[in-house]
């Protein structure tokens, strides 16, 4: 993602949080948000996504799905649709079959997504508030779990801002079915883990598909269990989860990478 664009979207969030009064982790909620912009929100059925924004000629109106399990998932929804309100993507018109499906996330290109997910990632868990759970020599799910205790964020968002501004070399991997389905780097992280790539025996993920409990503490592996091009010593630390929504059900695995000098003391 350009450097500009992310930039906007992060400034877009920032704004609108000072503009809502949010100073606090507790005040920030993307309903409230919504309604300072005039946008209405409700819940219900829908197809095919968490959230959608549109309008009727007078009015935006955000529709949220009622089958959402968790409530940090439901707010970055509303953050996700907000973003793209304020950044000048197209919103659906309730009267016109074109711009509906073109505003669909599916059909949007990958660069109003990408920055909706900025934004919403920016407005429900500023960097200012949310840096002092990030600063660890290693990134893991416990992080990513108090994130999601104190702000209105999902399992898998706030494991991403974890990702984002941890100092670590990390990376956070989702896999289904024994294969990975996406990957989301660190900024330090410089090796790379292909989708579709089935996972290694050694992986807590694969050990979970295969049918074994999965474990919840953070394990060290041999570095090639996550990364067999990989070249010289090292250890990987995973820490992985289930993901609890519908339409997952897959394994979120964090991945952080020590150096030979700290992989001595690495959980085993």
């Amino acid at each position: 993602m350009a450097r500009g664009s992310r930039k906007r979207a992060e400034l877009a969030a920032a704004s609108l949080l000072t503009r809502v009064g949010a100073t606090r982790p507790e005040h920030i909620d993307p309903i409230v948000s919504a309604k300072t912009l005039g946008i209405e929100v409700a819940f219900g059925q829908l197809a095919g996504a968490t959230a959608r924004i549109c309008h009727n000629g007078c009015k935006a109106r955000i529709r949220v799905s009622d089958q959402i399990v968790l409530p940090g998932r439901t707010a970055f929804s509303i953050a996700h649709e907000i973003g793209h309100y304020l950044l000048g993507h197209t919103i659906a018109s309730e009267h016109d079959d074109r711009t509906w499906a073109h505003a669909t996330c599916d059909r949007r290109p990958a660069q109003e997504e990408r920055e909706a997910d900025v934004f919403a990632s920016t407005h429900t868990m500023p960097e200012a508030m949310v840096r002092a759970h990030c600063d660890l020599d290693g990134a893991n799910l416990y992080a990513a779990r108090a994130i999601a205790r104190v702000f209105p964020a999902s399992p898998v968002a706030s494991a991403r801002r974890v990702i984002d501004l941890s100092p670590a070399t990390c990376a956070l991997v989702y896999s289904e079915t024994g294969r990975v389905r996406w990957i989301h780097y660190g900024r330090r992280f410089q090796a790379r883990i292909f989708p579709g790539t089935r996972l290694h025996v050694a992986t807590l993920a694969r050990a979970h598909f295969d049918g074994a409990a999965l474990e919840h503490e953070p394990r060290a592996l041999p570095v090639a269990s996550w990364l067999p091009l990989a070249v010289g010593a090292g250890t990987i630390i995973e820490h992985a989860e289930v993901v609890p929504e519908p339409g997952w059900g897959g394994v979120l695995s964090m991945l952080s990478m020590l150096s030979p000098e700290t992989s001595a003391r690495a959980p085993g």
